[in-house]
């Protein structure tokens, strides 16, 4: 796992390699242990980096539950001792481009079954926006 926080700002890189432990949430888990673990790693000086997935919120809304399968990862994030400035040298020199395979998650079935449970929530007035 790596990260890279890119900031076209200041033209600062951050470079996240090698986690001391990764933090994983799934859909339909308590978001409370993710967020201690998070505060134990920042207080032991660590560095938390990786990625909140938009399904997230539903986590943090119950009425938006249905919304998202449980299982689903949802939350994916690093531990890590400190960043780098630089990248990884393994990432910079590549003999071949990764190989990349992209097939959908969902059926047509899930599809309309989630579409029409956003459908649902924004009638209700649950939510104005679904990502």
């Amino acid at each position: 796992m790596y990260v890279l926080l890119d900031d076209q700002k200041t033209h600062r890189q951050l470079w996240f390699t090698d986690p001391v432990r990764v933090l994983i949430h799934r859909a339909g888990e308590p978001v409370g242990p993710l967020f201690e673990a998070i505060e134990k790693a920042q207080s032991e000086g660590l560095w938390v980096a990786g990625i909140f997935h938009y399904e997230f919120g539903a986590s943090l809304e119950p009425k938006l539950g249905d919304i998202v399968a449980a299982g689903v990862e949802t939350v994916r994030l690093g531990v890590f001792e400190a960043p780098c400035d630089h990248p990884p040298a393994n990432l910079l020199y590549r003999a071949a481009p990764p190989e990349v395979s992209l097939s959908p998650d969902w059926t047509q079935d899930d599809y309309v079954a989630r579409f029409e449970a956003v459908q649902r929530h924004l009638r209700a007035g649950d939510a104005y926006q679904v990502n």
